[in-house]
């Protein structure tokens, strides 16, 4: 079946609902942290549903979820896994997948214990689902799985993310030490335990779901580049219990918070699906209730700023991060959509004009200056017209500038054999905070870049002040920010899908990697995407007019072109 659209929602306001912070503690003496979640933080339901985050995610990804759950009768326990993100005990480097069942069963305990429930659904996303399949038919506990956007096949999946078969190698006898996976160091013995205990692929998936006399709901996503829906639907054939479900979501992707409202859909959907394997919280009839957002936002804060204080960063490690990313950023050049925001941006900004005076703010290693320079090059070299530019790149990583000029001049003796170009072109450099006052004259810019930077900045209202201060009158600024969880999972297989040699991809998982710790750091709440309506407010607050946004990025980034 495909995800409904007729669900019935109730968007009356409900009563409060209150998380309580709980601390307790798994069978091998490990602190786990979460949140039970209930109205008026009330502990005493009959229905009760534990929410386990997917592999590099924390409890706080799942807030909006399980207020949803809460509002509509249930008792809600979220928890960070052990040798996860979040304030659990261990560190990602041991991270093993017995660890979601240990995790689990110590969850189960604590609410069994202080609830007095012995029903009990579970909601497991990607990988941690896959492990949940398992822990189901030792824990008879667990009433009920929701599945969502579930690992099927570790092995293909791992192969997709890496064009390597892990398994396979690790069979032969080759040995890492630690594995690079989205971001994080894991040491090889992830790939030992999914092969002793049988993860690995698509057969023993099949195996523990035979097993299982449980209804499962399998949500699968129709553009998830980690797992086939295929392969979901091979499992589903196989579920034991008739109740069974598969549902997808021919829109979506694996990360499915991506698309708000698709994401709605599919937690109305979750909260109907928990309605009906518990017995029927939800009366015949009865109308989904959405849980006040002003809730969901009070609560966010408060476990942003929680996360927070837990873990900090300086400046000089916020330094050395950036100048190791951008090292490695230059393989997405090769990206047709990261090539399509550059086209954009330049659309947006206007048809070039000799002496006009553009500001890269934010530069990092060249990547727009370069593209901008292409297209200087096709109007001079072509003798379409005759024309001047001054480019000015700014960034705070000073390797960052060094190679960006490096790129730059490199360009121009390629295509410029003939010194056509390098006269039309005044090229700046500057080592600056963003945060700080630029050191320009104000409405010196014509037009002004600014991509895929602001979300970085700790203070960016101040950062676009100073932007619109050094911008001319009527003069262009694009901003750039990808979107809340975004999910750059197709733009990376896209770019493996095209004709790439061994180094390209070992260059493109670095790439992936360096995204996945960016991922982290928005988690722990340092970093922030904006979606199209705050970065149209934060703009008009700053002062700038004419405001339109729209996407690109592989519909990843928001884009908003405006004018002073």
């Amino acid at each position: 079946m495909n995800l409904s659209d007729e669900t019935k929602v109730n968007c009356m306001q409900t009563r409060a609902i209150k998380s309580v912070k709980i601390n307790f503690v798994d069978n091998i003496g490990r602190r786990l942290v979460g949140y039970i979640d209930s109205v008026s933080g009330k502990r005493s339901s009959k229905h009760a549903v534990v929410v386990i985050p997917g592999y590099a995610e924390t409890k706080r990804d799942y807030l909006s979820t399980a207020y949803y759950l809460a509002c509509n009768g249930f008792l809600v326990f979220r928890f960070d896994c052990p040798n996860q993100l979040g304030e659990s005990d261990g560190q990602v480097l041991y991270f093993k997948p017995s660890d979601v069942e240990i995790g689990l069963n110590a969850a189960i305990d604590h609410i069994e214990l202080s609830c007095a429930v012995n029903k009990i659904g579970v909601i497991a996303s990607s990988l941690s689902g896959r492990m949940v399949f398992k822990s189901a038919y030792y824990d008879k506990r667990i009433a009920y799985i929701i599945a969502l956007t579930s690992i099927v096949d570790l092995r293909k999946t791992l192969f997709t993310l890496y064009k390597e078969d892990l398994v396979a190698e690790y069979k032969k006898g080759s040995r890492w030490g630690a594995l690079d996976i989205l971001g994080f160091e894991v040491k090889d013995d992830f790939i030992n335990e999914v092969i002793s205990k049988k993860y690995e692929d698509l057969n023993t998936t099949i195996d523990d779901v035979k097993k299982l006399r449980i209804p499962i709901a399998f949500i699968a996503a129709g553009n998830d580049a980690w797992v086939d829906c295929d392969d979901v639907k091979k499992v589903f054939n196989k579920a034991g219990h008739k109740g069974s479900k598969l549902i997808k979501m021919d829109s979506a992707m694996h990360q499915i918070q991506e698309n708000p409202r698709l994401a709605q859909k599919v937690v109305i959907q979750m909260v109907s699906l928990c309605s009906e394997y518990s017995g029927g919280v939800l009366k015949d009839g009865e109308s989904v209730k959405i849980p006040p957002i002003s809730d969901i936002v009070k609560e966010n804060r408060k476990e942003i700023t929680d996360l927070k204080s837990y873990f900090t960063f300086t400046k000089k490690e916020e330094k050395d991060f950036w100048a190791d990313y951008l090292s490695k950023f230059y393989v997405v050049m090769k990206s047709k959509d990261y090539q399509d925001l550059l086209s954009l941006i330049l659309q947006l900004l206007g048809e070039l004009k000799s002496g006009d005076k553009i500001l890269d703010a934010g530069c990092g290693n060249g990547h727009f200056g370069a593209w901008l320079l292409c297209n200087i090059k096709d109007y001079v070299t072509q003798g379409k017209y005759d024309i001047t530019v001054n480019y000015t790149g700014v960034d705070f990583a000073e390797k960052a500038i060094n190679d960006a000029k490096e790129m730059h001049l490199n360009l121009i003796k390629q295509f410029d054999t003939k010194n056509t170009v390098k006269n039309k072109l005044r090229l700046h450099y500057v080592v600056a905070d963003l945060e700080e006052n630029l050191n320009f004259t104000e409405n010196y810019f014509d037009k002004i870049c600014c991509s895929l930077v602001i979300s970085y900045l700790t203070d960016f209202e101040k950062a676009l002040r100073s932007l619109y201060s050094v911008l001319r009158p009527k003069g262009k600024i694009v901003v750039t920010s990808l979107k809340p969880y975004s999910d750059l999972s197709m733009i990376y297989k896209n770019y493996l899908d095209q004709e790439t040699n061994l180094q390209e991809i070992m260059e493109g998982r670095k790439l992936l990697s360096s995204a996945g710790k960016i991922r982290h750091k928005e988690k722990k709440g340092y970093y922030h995407f904006f979606d199209e309506c705050e970065l149209e407010r934060l703009l008009i607050k700053v002062g700038f007019k004419n405001i339109k946004c729209c996407r690109s990025f592989g519909n990843q980034a928001n884009v908003a072109v405006a004018e002073k």
